[in-house]
């Protein structure tokens, strides 16, 4: 939804859908062009708000291609994906070193997070070691504990970040 812009106080960029129309033209070089970059030094490919692209209408070679180019430009590669497999975010999942799902501390998302898991392991094949779950928004009051987590996905990693509505509220605002 093209967030991540807004998130980093960003503009939004148009990046991401041009590098995808020009992905087999590209090399390590050219892509650093189509990135934004924040004043950490962070590089992003992001989309316009108005970008709006169907998954459908994305070639997975393409998203193949742009993979392979960013793999030769960035040491490290950060994709944030929607809590949805499809065709295109399973070429994507099969590149990656490490999934990272966030989950959060209710039932209903243990649940959840359990039936992508199983979906991973299953469908994509994913080892645990190649999976973490970030618990956001930890309470350590909360009725659903990290053991109810750990219990649920033995040999996952898990890791917390704490609930701090307020300061991330104001942080984004």
């Amino acid at each position: 939804f093209a967030s991540l812009p807004s998130y980093l106080n960003m503009g939004a960029g148009n990046g991401l859908i041009k590098a995808l129309e020009s992905a087999e033209s590209l090399d390590a070089t050219a892509i650093k062009g189509y990135a934004q970059v924040h004043k950490n030094g962070v590089h992003m490919l992001a989309a316009a708000l108005n970008d709006l692209i169907s998954p459908d209408e994305i070639a997975q070679e393409r998203i193949q291609a742009l993979l392979s180019v960013l793999d030769s430009a960035y040491d490290d590669i950060v994709v944030d994906l929607p809590r949805r497999i499809d065709a295109v975010t399973s070429v994507i999942f099969d590149r990656l070193d490490k999934v990272v799902v966030v989950s959060q501390q209710s039932v209903m998302h243990l649940q959840d997070t359990k039936r992508l898991i199983t979906i991973m392991h299953n469908f994509l094949g994913l080892s645990n070691d190649r999976i973490l779950i970030v618990i956001n928004r930890f309470d350590k009051k909360s009725d659903v504990r990290r053991g109810d987590f750990e219990e649920a996905f033995p040999g996952i990693e898990i890791e917390t970040i704490p609930g701090d509505y307020r300061r991330v509220a104001e942080s984004v605002n």
